[in-house]
């Protein structure tokens, strides 16, 4: 049997590249991550009740809401509305598209199915967020957003041209069995310190407390109502804070959400180190996967120093947006280093080899001259 003698014969069963709905795919991850950083400037700037009906905006269709009332607050609302129904529409197009060209991987088909499910339950929760004005909504509707980012980043990965890369033929799958299981749980983690920082943000707990690295110059949060009372006064802490349309007071709970968000980036940062130790024996000759490792571990540094700028700035607007969204491109090649790990675990399992012996050096020549400078996937 010339198919189970000949790994290359598996060939036949490989995905066809199309450049198009690559394209559109990239632009949908790029469109995504616009709309996360919107959607993280519209909570910084508080503005997520500046158009305070839905889905109309100040009774208006939406799309015929006049320019000249674009002003403030509502500038930013409204923009993020539209550039969400952008997003929306291309998910309707990359569905169908999916439907029509990838009738041998249906897996595929019902991921863009999938996706456009997310899309509108993710924009019917922004729109009970604004009717029922609950800021658990806006908790849910975060979350949701960036797990869609990081299934539209799997679309476009399977649809790239890395994806038909095989690997040299001394790739060991046992090697990689580690360094996948500790990309998931990295991504159980991340996904836990996104649902802090949501809660944390939307809450209006960021500066409940106002030190870093202690807590109101302590080593410990204050642990009762009390000491957190007693912590405010002497540091002269601004305690009320406008949310929803009403002035609060920090209560013992927003401290221990915002406690909880600081140490659980200790986890963020252990078992980003685990993933990049599991990797290390095989990572020099994977250039698929060293790129994004380096730039995670670098943005890893930006992050930690973007999270305490937060506090020592006093939440800037800029500064926090910019802390969500650095957070969300993390997140995004934290998947995709997962996505391709997966990969190629699989094509070596299968025996699915280049059909010509190469080098480390020349693999990654290869790579880089089939794939593109550019291309994520």
């Amino acid at each position: 049997d010339t198919q189970q003698s000949n790994p290359s014969s598996h060939t036949h069963a490989m995905p066809v590249y199309r450049p198009l709905l690559y394209g559109f795919a990239m632009l949908s991850v790029i469109a995504v991550l616009g709309l996360l950083a919107l959607g993280g400037t519209v909570t910084s700037k508080t503005a997520g009740m500046a158009v305070p009906d839905w889905p109309q905006t100040f009774d208006y269709n939406m799309f015929l809401f006049p320019i000249s009332m674009w002003k403030g607050g509502v500038f930013w609302e409204h923009t993020h509305r539209l550039w969400a129904s952008g997003v929306g529409f291309m998910a309707i197009i990359l569905c169908v598209w999916l439907w029509i060209t990838e009738k041998n991987r249906r897996w595929m088909s019902w991921l863009g199915t999938g996706l456009l499910v997310m899309v509108i339950i993710q924009g019917i929760l922004g729109g009970i967020r604004v009717t029922e004005i609950d800021w658990r909504f806006g908790i849910v509707h975060g979350i949701l957003g960036q797990l869609y980012f990081c299934f539209v980043i799997l679309a476009c990965a399977a649809l790239g041209k890395r994806w038909l890369d095989k690997p040299a033929a001394d790739v060991d799958a046992g090697k990689l069995a580690k360094p996948v299981r500790m990309g998931w749980i990295l991504l159980g983690v991340l996904l836990v310190q996104l649902s802090l920082g949501a809660a944390m943000r939307h809450s209006g707990a960021g500066l409940s407390v106002p030190d870093f690295p202690t807590f109101y110059g302590s080593l410990v949060p204050p642990t009762s109502q009390q000491q957190l009372d007693d912590a405010i006064i002497e540091h002269e802490v601004d305690v009320q804070h406008d949310k929803n349309g009403d002035v609060v007071h920090f209560k013992l709970w927003h401290v221990y959400l915002h406690t909880a968000h600081r140490l659980w980036a200790i986890a963020v940062i252990v078992h980003v180190l685990l993933l990049v130790k599991a990797l290390k024996d095989s990572i020099s000759s994977l250039p698929n996967l060293s790129r994004p490792v380096m730039a995670m571990l670098g943005l890893l540094l930006v992050q930690l120093t973007l999270g305490m700028l937060v506090i020592w700035t006093g939440k800037h607007p800029e500064i926090s947006t910019a802390h969500q969204f650095v957070g969300a491109v993390f997140l995004g090649l934290a998947t995709l280093i997962q996505i391709r790990m997966m990969r190629l675990r699989y094509l070596a399992n299968h025996q699915i080899y280049a059909d010509t012996a190469a080098t480390p050096r020349d693999t990654l020549s290869q790579s880089v001259q089939a794939s593109g400078t550019g291309a994520i996937a």
